[in-house]
């Protein structure tokens, strides 16, 4: 594996800064090549999001901490966002009116399921008709399709953030 990448590797300085931070913390010498090879490994992350997940490190790091423990790091403090921003979206919501069954959905398509029912009436020609997408005649049924609004749906996203799996 040439070192090419990391030789040539432009280190942001709110990274080298982070990453003197984090070294000045735990007592550690940082090398330059240490400090351009952590750099290469973590040039997919947000430097600001970053630069908070090595202080959390650094308050538990008994040793100069390996990326993963970075990245874990990272992952927990974007998640947390994530889910802040749902709630914050959640709440900007207007109050729901129990005598008004329209105010209790963010998406009337869906209400706020995420799917949409919709009726094939199992004719393949017919354009007006909703479409399952079987390729021939068949018996008129009912189908589901993803709402326009799932990735946009306040009440989803916070029901996402809420029950999302953590990872390893």
């Amino acid at each position: 594996m040439s070192s090419e990448p990391i030789a040539s590797l432009v280190v942001p300085p709110e990274l080298r800064r982070t990453l003197g931070v984090l070294a000045l913390a735990l007592n550690h010498t940082l090398e330059e090549p240490q400090v351009r090879a952590m750099a290469y490994t973590l040039r997919d992350l947000d430097v600001a999001l970053l630069s908070r997940a090595c202080a959390e490190v650094a308050k538990t790091a008994l040793f100069w901490p390996k990326v993963a423990e970075i990245r874990e790091a990272y992952v927990r403090l974007e998640r947390a966002e994530a889910e802040a921003s749902a709630d914050r979206a959640l709440a900007a919501l207007p109050p729901m009116d129990p005598s008004d069954w329209r105010s209790w959905y963010a998406c009337h398509d869906c209400q706020d399921t995420s799917f949409v029912l919709l009726e094939c009436n199992g004719l393949v020609d017919d354009d007006r008709a909703a479409r399952c997408g079987r390729p021939r005649e068949h018996e008129a049924h009912r189908f589901a399709v993803r709402c326009a609004c799932y990735l946009t749906n306040p009440r989803l996203r916070a029901e996402r953030a809420r029950t999302r799996v953590s990872r390893p």
